[in-house]
């Protein structure tokens, strides 16, 4: 075998590794964020609209209602085994994470587990019995009153010179949705920005004037350009598909929020295996010209220095 068929092993190696690569990523998987509270003696929502199944579904429970004795529970429940049961102590925020693979299967961590419901997961209090709520698929919620509530925070800022919400774009599970948005002046230059929905000619205004300056803001966002704030319905503008805000002072510049639903807005580019597919075969042509080149120098190198020469030169010597 030559020297420079060895040599190229690695080469040939690299080529195949980059080739496998994208087959071991696992494609996203969708992820929603979202807080269910106790309030008047019932879960709000009281129904989790999920965009698909292998949905990841990172949930904050809180209770928020005084008058119940004991405290609540929040279960999930496969027959008489406990699958997921998290006390819920007044004001305290418990977390749990699970994957929701069908109408009556969850995955924790690694470990999947059949529960119990009609029609989506059943999750209820275990001494509250009149407190229960269901985890679904496409369903839309009822009552616009009982929805998931989404916890965000913006900054309001300048970047590279430009003035931006960050971030800029918030995806939403559904509509409607309750949002409670903490918008936060984080601005080096100390400039003044708003949180603004315009309806019409009238604008809603939500100031941080000085950087530091932070507000908070929960509206509903019952579909695209509606909102319900303060009590008010209001029809406001759009952009990306989605329900739009902006900075007041700094429209003209274009520092401008986005709340879109999901995979509302198209992705830039194709994505196959969590790999984008432009990079990925740029990345394999890339490697490619590079060993073709490797070897073609090899054998330019090799024929044009007197190191190196063929076997019947050697012979010629009287060399082995």
């Amino acid at each position: 075998m030559t020297g420079w068929q060895k040599a190229s092993y690695p080469l040939v190696g690299a080529v195949v590794l980059m080739a496998l690569v994208p087959g071991f990523i696992a494609a996203g998987e969708a992820r929603l964020e979202l807080t269910v509270v106790v309030r008047g003696g019932a879960f709000v929502p009281s129904t989790i609209v999920l965009p698909g199944y292998g949905t990841v579904l990172n949930l904050t429970v809180r209770n928020e209602d005084a008058t119940l004795a004991p405290a609540p529970t929040f279960t999930l429940t496969n027959g008489s085994a406990l699958v997921v049961d998290l006390a819920l102590d007044l004001g305290v925020n418990r977390t749990v994470e699970f994957t929701v693979l069908a109408s009556n299967r969850i995955r924790i961590g690694a470990t999947e587990d059949l529960v119990d419901g009609a029609g989506g997961v059943r999750f209820f209090s275990r001494n509250q019995p009149a407190i229960e709520g269901l985890i679904v698929v496409g369903i839309a919620p009822p009552d616009p009153d009982t929805m998931p509530v989404l916890y965000v925070r913006l900054n309001a800022t300048t970047i590279d010179d430009k003035n931006v919400f960050e971030p800029d774009t918030i995806r939403i599970p559904q509509m409607p949705v309750r949002i409670h948005a903490r918008i936060v002046n984080t601005d080096p230059h100390n400039s003044q920005h708003t949180f603004t929905f315009r309806e019409g000619t009238t604008d809603h205004n939500y100031w941080v004037n000085e950087t530091g300056d932070s507000i908070e803001v929960e509206f509903d966002i019952l579909a695209a350009g509606r909102i319900r704030i303060g009590g008010a319905e209001l029809d406001v503008e759009t952009g990306k598909g989605g329900t739009q805000a902006f900075c007041l002072p700094h429209r003209g510049a274009g520092m401008y929020a986005y709340f879109v639903v999901g995979s509302a807005e198209e992705p830039e580019a194709v994505v196959e295996n969590g790999v984008f597919l432009r990079a990925y075969w740029i990345g394999l042509v890339g490697i490619a010209a590079t060993a073709v080149l490797l070897v073609a120098a090899f054998f330019v190198i090799k024929g044009g220095s007197r190191h190196y020469t063929d076997h019947s030169e050697h012979a010629r010597r009287g060399l082995p």
